[in-house]
């Protein structure tokens, strides 16, 4: 399944959607593998990443393989401060 993802600004504690934000996800070797760009609603389109197969997170004794795919995130807006999340989980389904 893909989910869309979400930009917003928030200032004392109150958020609102922020529009027009270029979304990069890069892989960890920093590879580009999705250009977003956030709507009026704060909302991006949704990027389908690879990741392992959900069993290896349903699977209690698997310990060899990481059962989720790490991002990093880069947000830019223009006026507003650059943001990148690293680290970012994603997993199957």
């Amino acid at each position: 399944m893909l989910w869309p993802m979400a930009v917003s600004k928030f200032t004392h504690w109150r958020g609102a959607p922020l529009a027009g934000v270029a979304l990069t996800v890069l892989d960890e070797n920093g590879a580009a593998l999705a250009h977003l760009t956030a709507d009026a609603d704060g909302f991006a389109e949704a990027a389908d990443l690879p990741a392992p197969d959900a069993a290896y997170s349903l699977d209690e004794a698997n310990s060899a393989v990481r059962p989720y795919a790490i991002y990093s995130v880069e947000a830019v807006l223009d006026g507003w401060q650059t943001v990148v999340l690293n680290g970012v989980q994603v997993f199957d389904g």
